[in-house]
């Protein structure tokens, strides 16, 4: 029996026309005028499509008329066009490492570092190779076992093996189930891996069911490992498994993930201690000591687990002269403290090490394993640590490198550290034995640190936003250099997640200032990179904040700041209560920047609620606002908002010369993508008073800063308005380009009115070209 060729075998357009002339064999070589009648595609179309002198895709309509004629099913027809979309979403010709419109689907590579030689582990890795061979293919593996034994270690040495298999990547996530604090939801997780799947700044659902069900089409095509570190449940791990079969899911957990393996089919491994051999092996090969009878005893003192294996040929290391017996009897004096025996004795030796490693380090560093233990965030580097313990960043340097030697903390990217969740809790206890105004004085210092270098950075990144009145940034006493628009945007993608965590922290609570600063400073940002799930959360918190400490202006600016992010999240009536709620407040008539975003705001939940009528209205009386503020780019957004509406109440004439002045303040503000959006509302105008050409010159205008600036919704609403334009001009296969690209691009943005403007031009087209059952699938989705 023969099989139907495997689209998902093709890479590249070539590829893809051979996996469609092998169909045509498949079925039977039928010839292109009986494929023609079965389609109702011309012959000439059909054998177009499949010539070995094309060097592009064929429309994707002619791909599913072709593939439903030779027989396949439904099922099979949507395997070809995911491949077709694969393909086609392939790097743009133009500046596509920097741009969103290329479409390109990143390709994690998120896995961290771990110690290059794993001891003891050649059977585990033999059994999960085997399964992975196996004719019963399971693509999720759970790696179940104890604290510190090493899941993680294992789990990240396998997978780097498989690269090969999996050229899509690979992602990471640690989900600390087991952190009493801070565990990793499953919103927040899928948040995160969806940001590493789409190009920055893709705009992503808001809701867990939304954040699914996109998870699962990115993943349904890709070949890629998920590794899901630290789970704490099945139920946890059942909402990020990839969908795709060319996926491999890797959890590790100490629980034993029984649902998983009942319900999902999971192959799990128990991963027990190392063998006494392999743990003596492991000291010898950190230490360079022969095998004894005391290094047997230490072994077995550490509960034969790599973690403590591990701190202990360190201390090891650490004191050349130290005899083994001398270590064994220091470490039946140190003992744990006293809440950490609580998960049997394995556990209670295991942190016994903990504690004496701890007593072994020298004062300074001492003191900054108990600093970071006030850090509320997942990682950190110097300068947070130089912050915390009011030092030199080189002293922090060195303190965090003597750290990562003594295996108390991970260098999981170069200058960015973590630690094991157990090493987390112990460090936690300890930062509570610090006398109360230290501590309280370091967390100043480290909510200083954050606020003044991202208020730094938003300056830097955002140099044409009015002032909002916020107080002035404090001034850390050492930063790092967040001077260029490429530093700035470095920190604040390293330091995002931290800050989020900052911001909703009972630290930051306490001190309503940083908070408001950081709540100010990260608005834009958080929009422009579309977290506005996170923004919700900082923003929110700044609100409880400045309520509880009695300031109404900060209170109004995290009123506003908090209403767009309801807006862009698409709760309308959220937005217009919070930015109504803002606008009213006494004090906001005295800060015309605030205001001003209030009435914007307001103009433009009504615009997208389908009331244009409105939205002019306000966005006129925001113009009058821009007007006192004497900002270039709030001026610029009102006009653009107010050309836009007079586009779409039947104003096109007026709209062109609105929209025309809006360009040139874009361009004074130095905000390019703003002068893009502008050109593409000037395109409207222009395709509405009849004049098609001009506005497809405005359309590829538009495209190309779209493009250049990475602002995919630009890109995808610019593509669909192309579409309209080409069919006027009667250029119906350019247009069903554009409408496949801008459904493609709309698709991984989760636009699902842009999605819905693409398949409904679609289907005219293919009503056009009395394609009539391909016209009614368009519409009905």
């Amino acid at each position: 029996m023969s099989y139907a060729p495997d689209p998902a075998a093709a890479h590249d357009p070539t590829e893809f026309r051979e996996q469609l002339r092998r169909l045509k064999v498949w079925a039977g070589n039928p010839s292109f005028g009986s494929l023609a009648r079965r389609s109702a595609v011309p012959r000439s179309t059909l054998a177009d499509a499949l010539s070995a002198r094309r060097d592009t895709l064929p429309r994707l309509d002619v791909v599913s008329a072709f593939v439903t004629a030779c027989g396949v099913g439904a099922a099979t027809a949507d395997t070809w066009r995911a491949a077709w979309r694969r393909i086609e979403v392939g790097p743009a010709p133009r500046n596509a490492a920097r741009s969103l419109g290329s479409g390109a689907a990143p390709r994690p590579r998120e896995l961290p570092y771990v110690a290059p030689e794993l001891v003891g582990r050649a059977d585990a890795v033999a059994v999960l190779d085997a399964g992975l061979r196996s004719e019963s293919l399971r693509r999720v593996v759970a790696i179940c076992g104890t604290a510190g034994v090493g899941k993680t270690a294992l789990a990240v040495h396998w997978v780097r093996q498989l690269e090969s298999q999996f050229p899509d990547g690979q992602l990471f996530i640690n989900l600390r189930g087991y952190d009493r604090e801070h565990p990793i939801e499953p919103v927040d997780a899928l948040g995160t891996m969806l940001r590493s799947l789409l190009p920055t700044g893709t705009p992503i659902p808001s809701r867990l069911v939304g954040r699914t069900s996109m998870y699962r089409s990115l993943t349904a095509e890709r070949r890629l490992v998920v590794l899901l570190d630290n789970a704490d449940s099945s139920a946890v791990v059942r909402e990020l498994l990839p969908a795709g079969p060319g996926c491999l899911a890797v959890v590790t957990s100490r629980d034993s993930l029984s649902g998983l393996v009942a319900r999902d089919g999971a192959a799990r491994l128990e991963l027990a201690p190392l063998s006494v051999a392999d743990a003596v092996t492991l000291l010898q090969n950190v230490t360079g000591r022969p095998a004894s009878d005391e290094l047997t005893r230490l072994a077995h003192r550490c509960a034969l687990v790599p973690l403590a294996l591990r701190l202990a040929a360190e201390l090891l290391l650490a004191g050349p002269q130290l005899a083994v017996a001398d270590l064994l009897a220091e470490l039946d004096e140190a003992g744990p403290l006293s809440y950490l025996g609580a998960e049997g004795d394995d556990q209670t030796s295991v942190r016994a090490m903990f504690a004496l490693s701890y007593q072994k380090l020298s004062a300074n560093v001492a003191e900054a394993f108990r600093l970071l233990g006030l850090h509320p965030g997942a990682d950190y580097d110097s300068y947070a640590l130089a912050a915390l313990a009011a030092s030199e960043p080189e002293t922090a340097r060195h303190a965090l490198r003597t750290l990562r030697r003594a295996y108390l903390l991970e260098e999981f990217r170069p200058g960015r550290y973590a630690m094991h969740d157990l090493l987390r809790s112990y460090a936690v206890e300890l930062a509570d034995l610090i006398e109360p105004v230290e501590r309280e004085a370091a967390l100043d210092r480290l909510v200083d640190y954050y606020s003044g270098t991202t208020a730094r950075a938003a300056r830097v990144l955002y140099p044409y936003l009015p002032p909002d009145g916020s107080p002035p940034a404090p001034v850390a006493r050492l930063q790092p250099d967040v001077g260029d628009v490429s530093a700035a945007t470095t920190w604040l993608g390293q330091e995002c997640g931290n800050l989020v965590r900052l911001a909703t922290s009972p630290t930051a609570a306490a001190r309503p200032g940083g908070l408001d600063v950081i709540s100010s400073a990260m608005s834009r940002y958080l929009k422009d990179t579309a977290r506005y799930v996170e923004a919700q959360r900082v923003h929110g918190a700044a609100i409880d904040a400045a309520r509880h400490g009695g300031d109404e202006l900060a209170e109004i600016r995290a009123l506003v700041y908090g209403g767009t992010a309801r807006l862009w999240l698409g709760d309308y009536a959220d937005a217009m209560r919070m930015l109504d709620q803002a606008a009213s407040h006494p004090v906001a008539a005295g800060h015309p920047t605030l205001l001003f975003q209030c009435v914007n705001g307001k103009g433009i939940a009504l615009f997208l609620g389908g009331d244009p009528g409105r939205a002019l209205a306000l966005f006129r009386r925001a113009d009058t606002v821009a007007r006192r503020i004497g900002s270039p780019f709030a001026r610029a957004n009102a006009l653009s908002n107010v050309g836009m509406s007079l586009e779409r109440t039947g104003h096109p004439e007026q709209a062109r010369t609105v929209l025309a002045e809006a360009r040139e303040l874009y361009s004074s503000a130095g905000y390019r993508g703003g002068e893009g959006s502008a050109i593409e509302n000037l395109g409207c105008a222009e395709l509405a008073l009849g004049n098609t050409g001009p506005a497809i010159e405005h359309f590829v205008a538009a495209l190309d800063i779209a493009r250049d600036v990475g602002w995919l919704g630009l890109e995808t609403t610019v593509l669909n308005n192309l579409g309209r334009a080409e069919v006027i001009a009667g250029r119906l296969s350019e247009a069903a380009t554009h409408y496949e690209r801008a459904a493609l691009l709309a698709r991984n943005g989760a636009d699902r009115a842009e999605l819905a403007h693409a398949l409904c031009g679609l289907g005219d087209l293919a009503m056009k070209r009395r394609q009539v059952s391909e016209a009614i699938r368009q519409w009905k989705q």
